[in-house]
């Protein structure tokens, strides 16, 4: 039941514009909160054991909590400290009475952030546990696949059918660009790219170990032809996932969708006994790869500065820069960069940007430099682990190669976008992580 309601969870959460509203968001906690308690219940009275250990959490959690005690800090009144944000004083001169300080520019907005936060951990911990046993972690993988197909099939009917509406509002971004409910078709690439992602998983689930033991060529497309009549909605999907995809004209989210899907191939083939056709394989995939690298480090250096729509871009991320050069080490409140902002916007943005238009640079204006990278690095240490279990298991390597390719692929789209800050996302890659975690270790180190 905990399992199910969990992948509900996950499905449901774009329905609302991504979870971007205060009620969705604190719903979804309040779910993921009570999933926590009645396992915890049954860790304690039922009888229940860890199906991964803590010991095995301890670099990630220990990265992690860090971060999160400094967004507590973030939060309480420091009264005159030095440490406050500026804009304290200024509002008690302006008010002519003393008021506490904090670092956080808007504790409100840091503590709405630091509840999605814990979402997230949520998501990944029930993952992590739940998915441990090989039928439900295919479920899982195959519940992913459906949630991306739903939601790009229900897009690319609504783009057919009523290109001007977005659900039951006005559609703000372009006519010839597909979003869906995100309100942002870099968001929607990003989303449709891990269901694609999952697809393509999946697919080599289910030919990778045909393909590995065929004795010959033959054999192999024998197998593999076979498995691809027997499993047909999985090509399917991925082409229209695929078509969802292009559809939202996104150059940087399928530019990172490509680097997961060239990270995935290379990691499986790299894990498998090679030939010559596989080296062949592994040499064109590596080209792919660093082409695709050149071209999003061009989408981030020269089309956001040169293409006028987005001359926006470059000064925004110059102004976030002025804000974490002024305070690099305290932040200015996780959660609370629209309020922050509007103290170093000039007149060109009009004093407001929603967004940093860069999860890195966001975060690092938001936590300050050192909170950002720990934060940043326990992420880092579980796509490491995942990678680490593609080399050194035998079977079902396909899930930590999921969960190590779909760092990379949202780890690449936010160097030039905050898709991250849409919680639906960011909720369905904390699922990815905690199934390619759990997959990590052999089934005897269990």
């Amino acid at each position: 039941m905990l399992f199910w309601l969990l992948l509900l969870i996950v499905a449901v959460m774009p329905l609302p514009s991504g979870s971007a509203p205060l009620w969705a968001g604190s719903l979804a906690a309040l779910l993921i909160g009570l999933s926590l308690f009645v396992y915890s219940l049954c860790l304690i009275f039922a009888g229940w054991r860890l199906a991964v250990p803590s010991n095995r959490l301890r670099i990630p959690v220990l990265l992690a909590a860090i971060p999160a005690l400094w967004i507590l800090v973030q939060l309480l009144p420091i009264g005159q400290s030095t440490l406050a944000h500026p804009l304290w004083a200024l509002t008690g001169e302006v008010l002519k009475q003393p008021i506490s300080g904090r670092i956080s520019v808007d504790p409100y907005a840091t503590a709405t952030a630091a509840m999605r936060l814990f979402v997230y951990f949520g998501i990944f911990f029930l993952a992590l546990q739940l998915c441990r046993n090989s039928d439900r972690a295919l479920q899982a993988l195959n519940a992913i696949v459906a949630i991306g197909v739903v939601h790009a099939v229900y897009g690319i009917v609504l783009y057919a059918t009523k290109p001007g509406a977005l659900n039951w509002v006005s559609q703000s971004a372009h006519r010839d660009d597909l979003s869906r409910a995100f309100m942002n078709k870099h968001a929607f690439a990003s989303f449709t790219g891990l269901g694609l992602l999952a697809a393509v998983a999946l697919l080599a689930k289910h030919l990778h170990r045909p393909v590995v033991s065929s004795d010959n060529r033959q054999a192999m497309m024998t197998n593999m032809l076979r498995i691809a009549r027997a499993k047909a909605w999985t090509p399917t999907a991925i082409v229209v996932l695929t078509i969802a995809t292009a559809l939202t004209n996104s150059a940087g989210g399928i530019i990172s969708i490509g680097l997961g899907v060239v990270s995935f191939l290379l990691c499986l083939i790299t894990a498998s006994p090679m030939n010559r056709s596989g080296r062949r394989a592994m040499i064109v995939l590596a080209l792919s790869g660093l082409t695709l690298i050149a071209a999003l480090l061009s989408e981030a250096v020269f089309w956001r500065t040169t293409w006028a729509p987005n001359v926006a871009t470059a000064a925004i991320h110059a102004l976030v820069r002025q804000g974490i050069a002024a305070s690099p080490l305290l932040g200015h409140g996780y959660g609370a960069f629209e309020a922050a902002f509007q103290s170093y916007a000039d007149g060109t943005l009009d004093g407001h940007a929603v967004s940093a238009r860069g999860d890195f640079l966001q975060l690092t204006f938001e936590l300050g430099l050192p909170a950002a990278i720990l934060l940043v690095l326990a992420i880092a240490a579980v796509a490491a682990r995942c990678l680490w279990g593609v080399y050194t298991r035998r079977r079902d390597i396909a899930y930590p190669a999921l969960a190590a390719s779909a760092t990379i692929l949202v780890g690449a789209h936010a160097l030039i976008d905050s898709s991250l800050q849409v919680p639906a996302i960011a909720a369905l890659l904390a699922f990815i992580l905690g199934l390619g975690y759990s997959q990590s270790w052999k089934t005897a180190n269990s």
